[in-house]
């Protein structure tokens, strides 16, 4: 078994499906597989959020121009350059054992296995 196993995963874009999701763009994620091979531990997942479909606040032409008021900057959104994305990062994240079907991937077949990479 591997001393420091870890999973990790990334997607050029997420699309919702209706108006209570979110649009994210260069998504990735990664976390620590713990000892036993069950759970994770220490995600992290990182993605660009893409704001202009959001309703502005009041006071405020867009959700950029309030972000910047708090020193959160939009950026030009990966897919178009429109700026309206920004930064999204949440930190700490944990999973519990699943009754999802799994496939073990060990040191040994790990070049072999083509979702290695």
């Amino acid at each position: 078994m591997w001393s420091n196993p870890y999973i990790g995963a990334s997607l050029a874009d997420v699309d919702g499906p209706s108006n209570d999701t979110l649009r994210l763009h260069d998504v990735s994620f990664g976390a620590s597989v713990t000892p036993d091979g069950r759970s994770i531990e220490g995600g992290r997942l990182q993605a660009m959020v893409d704001t202009r479909d959001w309703p502005a606040p009041d006071g405020y032409a867009t959700v950029c121009e309030a972000l910047a008021e708090h020193y959160i900057w939009c950026k030009a959104c990966p897919d178009d350059g429109y700026e309206a994305c920004t930064a999204l990062r949440v930190e700490h994240i944990s999973g519990v054992p699943s009754s999802a079907p799994t496939t073990r991937v060990t040191a040994a077949n790990a070049s072999a296995n083509p979702s290695c990479g």
